[in-house]
């Protein structure tokens, strides 16, 4: 009557093999969410940040100013962050016209997150 009996279900080496994949793929899932999310925020910063470019040089035109020469900077509020701006201004070929290179970042001293680049004519 020995040889009749069967077992019936996992062993343990069996359910450890099946919590380690488990485990590798519960894992997996964790950074590839973690990834989304950073890229989410990312994408949502360099957005806001070409917005303030955007307005930044949209008043730069409005203004009619005949822009100095060199380096300008500034801070503008939008979605309860506070954005620093830079305008960096030179001559171009034709005198009448400058160029301005807006940028726009979250730190003040730190590399734009959105940059453009406007022409202005003299007024």
């Amino acid at each position: 009557m020995q040889g009749g009996k069967t077992n019936k279900g996992f062993t343990l080496l069996e359910i450890l093999v099946a919590l380690a994949f488990l485990s590798i793929a519960l894992v997996a899932g964790l950074k590839t969410s973690g990834t989304a999310v950073r890229n989410a925020t990312g994408l949502k910063e360099r957005t806001l940040a070409h917005w303030v470019t955007t307005n930044r040089a949209a008043e730069l035109e409005l203004d009619r100013d005949w822009l100095p020469l060199g380096t300008s900077h500034g801070q503008m509020l939008m979605a309860d962050h506070l954005w620093y701006w830079t305008v960096q201004t030179k001559k171009t070929p034709d005198p009448d016209i400058r160029q301005a290179e807006v940028s726009a970042g979250l730190e003040e001293k730190g590399e734009g997150l959105a940059s453009m680049v406007i022409y202005l004519a003299r007024p």
